[in-house]
C-alpha cells in the first residue's frame, strides 16, 4: 500500500494544470453534495423547531396525526381526563394557526401569513428561553410576542409594534427567537384567551375553544415516564395517542425523510452530485492514464501485478479528491453563511454532514479509479512497444 503512494503522488502532482482541473471538477461535485445535505438538514431542523420547544415529557395528539403541519385537533376534554391519571403533574394545551393568521407588516402595511402559537401563560407548553418579556405579559388583551428571526418582510423587529392580526389590533409585548421553516415565514406566540379571540370561528361555535392541536404533559417527580404513559393510554379514548417527546420528534423526522416530497428531493440531489463526481473523476483519470499508457505498460512488463497498478490509480483518484475537497468546503461555508443570513434557515456544516460528504467523496473517487484503471490493466506491453 505505502509503496504505491509515492508513484500516485508523483502522477497527481506532475501536471499542475490537470490537478487544478481535477480539483475544480471534483470540488463542484462536493459543493453540490454539501449544499444538498445542508438544505436537507436545515429543512428537517426548521420543521422540528416548535416540537423541540415542547416543555414536557409526554405529548397527547390526535390518533390520525402523521405530521406537525397537518391540522388534526382533538377534544380538549382529553386534557382534563389526563389530569386524573396518577403521576401527571401538569397538562398544557397548544393551539396552532397558520391559515387565517394574517399579519400586517407594521412599516410597509403589507399583509402576510404568520404562524401563531397559543399557550397558557400560567402553564406554558413550550419553552422560550430567549423571550424578552415574561409570558404573563400575554395575559393582557390583544397582546402577543413575535419571533425576531422571522423573515424580514414581516418586519417583526420594528420597535413598539402595534399592528393587525387576523383583522384585529395586536400589541407586541415581547420577542423571542425561533426562526422560520420552508413553509412558514415566522412565528407569533399569544395566550390561549387571545388566540381564541382572534381565531374563534363564528360559523362553528366552540371550534377552537374545544379543539386543540397538542397537549404537553409533565410527569410528577418519583414516577417513571413509561409507567405514566401506559396509564394514560388505558385511561384515554382511542381518538388520541400518548407519545414521548422523543417519539414525536422521531415521527416527524421519519415523515420528512421518507414521505415528505421535499426530503427525497434533497436525497436525489445528493445522489446526482455523487454520480456527477464519479463521471468527472473518471474522465480526468482516463485521460491521464491514456497519456501515461507507455509507463503503465512498462510496469506490467517489469512484472508489477494488476493489483499494484489499480492501487496506484485509486490512490491518485483519492489525492484528486482531497485537492478538490478543501476549496469546496470553503465555498460551501460561504454558501451556508449566505443562506443563514438571507433565508434565515439553520444551515450548518455539522459533523454528520461532514462525515457523510467525506464518505461519499471516498467512494466516488475510489469507484472512478477502479473503473478508469481498466484502461491500464488491459494494455498489452507488446502492442504498445
Amino acid at each position: 500500500m505505502y509503496g504505491r503512494v509515492p508513484l500516485a503522488w508523483r502522477n497527481a502532482t506532475s501536471d499542475l494544470k490537470r490537478l487544478r482541473r481535477a480539483a475544480t471538477g471534483i470540488g463542484f461535485a462536493v459543493v453540490l453534495i454539501l449544499v444538498q445535505l445542508g438544505f436537507m438538514h436545515a429543512f428537517l431542523n426548521s420543521a422540528l423547531h416548535i416540537l423541540q420547544s415542547f416543555d414536557g415529557d409526554l405529548v397527547i395528539q390526535s390518533a390520525t396525526r402523521y405530521q406537525f403541519s397537518q391540522r388534526e385537533t382533538f377534544d380538549r376534554r382529553r386534557l382534563y381526563q389526563a389530569m386524573g391519571v396518577p403521576g401527571v403533574r401538569s397538562v398544557a394545551p397548544v393551539f396552532l394557526e397558520w391559515d387565517a393568521s394574517t399579519w400586517k407588516s407594521p412599516i410597509s402595511g403589507k399583509t402576510h401569513v404568520i404562524r401563531v402559537i397559543g399557550i397558557d401563560p400560567d402553564n406554558p407548553a413550550i419553552s422560550l428561553p430567549d423571550a424578552t418579556a415574561p409570558l404573563t405579559a400575554l395575559k393582557q388583551p390583544n397582546t402577543a410576542m413575535v419571533d425576531t428571526l422571522s423573515r424580514r418582510f414581516l418586519e417583526t423587529t420594528a420597535p413598539n409594534i402595534t399592528t393587525d392580526l387576523a383583522g384585529r389590533t395586536v400589541h407586541v409585548v415581547g420577542t423571542f427567537e425561533m426562526g422560520p421553516d420552508f413553509v412558514n415565514d415566522g412565528n407569533l406566540v399569544t395566550s390561549e384567551r387571545n388566540f381564541l379571540t382572534y381565531f374563534h370561528d363564528s360559523d362553528v361555535p366552540g371550534l377552537r375553544r374545544d379543539q386543540i392541536e397538542y397537549g404537553v404533559i409533565k410527569v410528577a417527580p418519583g414516577y417513571k415516564v413509561a409507567a405514566v404513559q401506559a396509564a394514560l393510554r388505558k385511561a384515554l379514548p382511542p381518538d388520541v395517542v400518548v407519545l414521548t417527546r422523543d417519539r414525536v420528534l422521531q415521527k416527524e423526522i421519519d415523515y420528512q425523510n421518507n414521505m415528505s416530497p421535499t426530503g427525497p428531493i434533497f436525497t436525489i440531489g445528493t445522489a446526482i452530485g455523487f454520480f456527477v463526481g464519479i463521471l468527472i473523476t473518471y474522465q480526468i483519470l482516463y485521460t491521464e492514464i491514456s497519456d501515461r499508457l507507455h509507463q503503465y505498460a512498462t510496469l506490467k512488463a517489469m512484472g508489477y501485478r494488476r493489483r499494484y497498478l489499480m492501487g496506484v490509480i485509486v490512490i491518485q483518484s483519492l489525492l484528486y479528491g482531497i485537492a478538490g475537497f478543501v476549496p469546496a468546503l470553503l465555498l460551501a461555508l460561504a454558501v451556508f453563511s449566505f443562506v443563514r443570513l438571507w433565508m434565515l434557515l439553520p444551515m450548518w456544516i455539522t459533523p454528520s454532514i461532514l462525515a457523510t460528504t467525506l464518505g461519499l467523496l471516498t467512494l466516488m473517487c475510489a469507484s472512478a479509479g477502479i473503473i478508469a484503471a481498466r484502461r491500464a490493466l488491459v494494455v498489452d506491453p507488446a502492442e504498445v512497444f
